[in-house]
């Protein structure tokens, strides 16, 4: 397993809040080059407000709750490590989904990305995901499918629900989840699991899960979109105890594979009772968004197949896409 992390993450690493650092001090505790050097204080300085660059000089105004790379690997299962062929641990990045090194990942194997701070992070449909710097999880884990092997629509289900237990774990309350594919706490949106399939030109195909969770809540919606979104919900509003960043994303790594595992193994059977225990939007009124069409209806739950099912003045439908909100009285 490849551990490669971004020099900006490990310049901030070498930072200690409150003192004021030479760039040429800088450059001897990191062995960066000057011209690394000036690229990552450029980069961080757009995204991090609380590093100040006085000339030549650099100063950390604030301690960031940073990831430990070596520790998250640490905290990853030995069944996993023999699994996973490289991960990237970035301090910036547009976003994990397309950070992922593709030619890292042989037949079979995988490939994690994380980052600290994200400047293109998505979600469905292609709306734009923002957390604040250090101030959420963002990763990837990226498995190469041999080709011809299905991948059924229903695993991003399947993840919800191994994602929802794990943090459960550090919560006072539970987890709950909003078809398809959002993680709902308190009421506010936590965190969203956006799964992305490619083929590669052998044929092979290349399955993307990316998760997205709020540990402080940001000032805004982290979501854009046109339709009105939840509140934001965070991790540190509502913790059991204080919580340790690089931990939780060691075990939603380790939660998004057990379920991909499990799934392709028995199916979406084995977590469906469990998707409808945690179901946000049952007995909900909601409205429906298909293309230009907008329904109003109840929300019942979900079949055999993931759909979610609604139902409306001209009976009961089923939703494999599409938007849903709830519709307030």
């Amino acid at each position: 397993m490849q551990l490669n992390v971004d020099p900006k993450l490990q310049l901030l690493r070498a930072l200690i809040p409150g003192e004021s650092v030479t760039l040429r001090e800088m450059r001897e505790r990191t062995n960066m080059t000057e011209s690394t050097l000036a690229e990552s204080i450029a980069a961080l300085s757009d995204v991090f407000p609380e590093l100040e660059t006085p000339p030549g000089a650099l100063k950390l105004n604030a301690s960031p709750d940073l990831l430990d790379p070596t520790d998250f690997c640490e905290r990853l299962p030995k069944r996993l490590c023999t699994r996973v062929a490289q991960i990237d641990v970035f301090a910036v990045c547009e976003s994990t989904n397309t950070a992922i090194n593709m030619d890292s990942i042989g037949p079979n194997s995988m490939s994690v990305a994380i980052a600290e701070y994200q400047t293109g992070g998505r979600g469905r449909r292609g709306r734009i995901w923002t957390s604040g710097f250090a101030a959420g999880l963002c990763l990837t884990v990226a498995v190469r499918i041999a080709k011809g092997q299905a991948i059924i629509p229903t695993l991003t289900l399947a993840i919800g629900v191994q994602l929802a237990s794990v943090l459960d774990a550090h919560l006072s309350e539970s987890v709950l989840l909003k078809w398809p594919n959002d993680l709902i706490l308190a009421n506010g949106k936590l965190g969203g699991i956006l799964v992305e399939l490619s083929t590669l030109a052998e044929g092979d195909q290349l399955l993307r899960v990316g998760v997205g969770i709020n540990c402080v809540a940001p000032q805004t919606s982290a979501m854009s979109g046109d339709l009105p979104a939840l509140p934001p919900a965070a991790l540190t509003d509502h913790a059991r105890h204080a919580l340790n960043r690089t931990q939780i994303a060691a075990e939603l790594v380790t939660g998004i594979v057990d379920a991909f595992d499990r799934h392709s193994e028995q199916g979406f059977d084995v977590f469906r009772s469990q998707w409808q225990s945690r179901d946000y939007l049952k007995h909900q009124l909601v409205q429906v968004f298909e293309d230009e069409r907008v329904r109003h209806g109840t929300a019942i739950g979900i079949d055999q197949h993931g759909a979610l099912r609604v139902t409306t003045d001209e009976g009961e439908i089923q939703l494999m896409g599409g938007e849903v909100r709830v519709r307030r009285r």
